[in-house]
């Protein structure tokens, strides 16, 4: 109880707000070393030490399980002392809000866009609750329109600029059949792809910062979300030039190589396929 109590002035600290990424010491930085301490040894004895874990964002594996349940700790804590047996939701303070629950919550719906599984968890106190969780993706896509803003053209936020990047463009047609608007669907699919090599790898941009006072809309401009019909003339192609003139090509072609090992796989098969016995090799 005595040491419950001398944790609790610890565990009660004000948590950074979430601004759009998880940095790579999120594990141990917002941990007290006095807590992190105490649930090192309770899970692996007294001989158990922190390593530096409190130091760097290298956590040795077996101190995951620490950092991890310390956080939730810390998460599901509440300064009054009074417990109401007729609350049926869970409340959390959001300025106790630790990265780790944030991250499950933000995992489960990114992987099986299921609200009940995401609240399920939040209910057992490992997650935030699926509100929480579109409030984040909100505020991830009003950034994202703000860099769309700034930068005048759409393109994913981990693009890299000053290599080599062609678009490719395809129609999408769903249930072309159908006799219903609402059923039917037909729209463009754009894909860009940076050509990174050894000797270019890009310049990497910042992760977009989220705004956690910020509550406006996200919203494109018009231009950015309606594409007008576009009657494309062979006659009379555009096609980009690099300062020296030339066109843009990628600083390597990698089209010869892999044709050469495409003809000798089928010289090897045709070999093979003359012989009247294939042996053992």
């Amino acid at each position: 109880m005595r040491a419950a109590v001398v944790l609790r002035k610890h565990v009660l600290v004000k948590q950074d707000p979430f601004v759009g990424s998880f940095p790579s010491d999120c594990l141990t930085k917002p941990i007290p070393e006095s807590l992190l301490s105490f649930m090192a040894v309770l899970l692996h004895g007294p001989q158990a030490t922190l390593d530096g874990s409190g130091v760097s964002g290298d956590v040795h594996q077996r101190f995951k399980v620490a950092c991890g349940l310390s956080q939730l700790i810390m998460y599901n804590s509440v300064k009054g002392t009074s417990i109401s047996k007729t609350t049926t939701k869970i409340r959390h303070i959001r300025d106790h809000e630790t990265p780790l629950p944030l991250y499950t919550g933000i995992k489960i719906h990114s992987n099986t866009r299921c609200k009940h599984l995401v609240d399920t968890f939040h209910q057992l106190g490992l997650s935030v609750s699926y509100d929480r969780v579109r409030e984040v993706k909100v505020a991830v896509a009003r950034s994202v329109c703000k860099r769309i803003e700034e930068d005048g053209v759409v393109l994913p936020t981990n693009m890299r600029s000053g290599v080599f990047t062609p678009g490719d463009m395809d129609n999408l047609d769903h249930n072309k059949t159908s006799n219903l608007s609402n059923d039917e669907f037909h729209g463009m699919a754009v894909t860009l792809t940076n050509h990174l090599s050894s000797e270019n790898m890009g310049v990497t941009r910042d992760p977009v910062k989220i705004d956690p006072l910020d509550t406006t809309k996200p919203k494109l401009p018009d231009h950015y979300v309606i594409v007008p019909p576009v009657d494309l003339r062979h006659d009379d192609m555009f096609v980009p030039c690099n300062d020296e003139g030339g066109p843009f090509r990628p600083s390597r072609d990698r089209i010869p190589g892999s044709r050469a090992r495409d003809e000798k796989w089928i010289n090897h098969v045709f070999l093979l396929l003359s012989r009247e016995d294939l042996g053992k090799d």
